[in-house]
């Protein structure tokens, strides 16, 4: 169960800043030179969601382990 709520929790907020981000971006399909997740271009989009993951699973983390 706790996995399940560590998992909501990152793609809730994952989810609820990603709208705003991409509203502040020019151009979210841009294509980037950027290594993650074992590609090697992504689009500005992508980056986003990838650096808001992240950001989002540790305050996830940091919030489990906490209790």
């Amino acid at each position: 169960m706790r996995a399940n709520g560590h998992s909501a929790l990152v793609l809730n907020c994952t989810g609820s800043m990603l709208k705003s981000s991409l509203a502040e971006t020019s151009d979210p399909d841009a294509m980037k030179t950027a290594s993650y997740w074992g590609r090697k271009k992504l689009a500005v989009r992508e980056l986003l969601f990838i650096g808001l993951f992240h950001s989002c699973q540790a305050a996830a983390r940091e919030r489990f382990e906490r209790r």
